[in-house]
């Protein structure tokens, strides 16, 4: 498990069952990229289950808006958000590495560099790396989704509290509106909050 951001971790499936870790840590959200693990604790957090597979062949895109979106709307609203996959190296390196792509208009080389020194075993799957190449330069119209798997997310929450939908995503945080504190953390943060 690492911190990546000020309220954003990424881990693998061990990480995602340890109760006391997720609690420790605040966690508000949880995104489950793994097709094959299930979300444990439905009752004591928010889901947001992606059911990829880790195969080149898989359509992320989708994913990829839906979950950064979400993402970036809790760490506007100080949201501790927890993203994993079973072993924490594709799947859900992939979605945070997009998340940073959109949050500092990154491209994929720097936000998957600043990632890999955050997290050691990232490693996204080739298939997912041209995906986010595309995303990066907004040129998804020529990525042959007839190659690639589709997927299906789905969002569990505890059914008296609706999820809020994410306004219109805005690139980047202004420092100025944001009090998040980078103390301790190495790296960018500490200039950006």
């Amino acid at each position: 498990m690492s911190l990546i951001t000020p309220h954003l971790y990424l881990g693998d499936a061990n990480n995602a069952q340890d109760l006391n870790f997720l609690t420790s840590k605040k966690v508000g959200f949880i995104v489950d990229c793994a097709a094959e693990i299930p979300t444990y604790y439905p009752q004591k957090f928010k889901y947001l289950h992606l059911n990829l597979n880790d195969v080149p062949s898989q359509n992320i895109i989708e994913a990829l808006k839906v979950s950064s979106d979400q993402i970036l709307q809790n760490i506007k609203n100080k949201v501790v958000t927890f993203v994993h996959c079973a072993a924490g190296v594709s799947r859900s390196s992939s979605v945070v590495i997009y998340t940073l792509m959109r949050l500092h208009r990154w491209d994929y080389e720097k936000s998957f560099k600043y990632v890999k020194s955050m997290h050691a075993r990232t490693n996204p799957n080739p298939g997912f790396v041209e995906q986010l190449i595309l995303m990066g330069s907004g040129n998804t119209n020529i990525l042959n989704t007839d190659n690639h798997d589709r997927v299906e997310t789905t969002i569990e929450y505890d059914k008296e509290e609706n999820l809020v939908e994410p306004e219109e995503p805005r690139i980047g945080i202004n420092p100025k509106e944001s009090s998040l504190s980078a103390r301790g953390h190495k790296g960018m943060y500490a200039r950006i909050f």
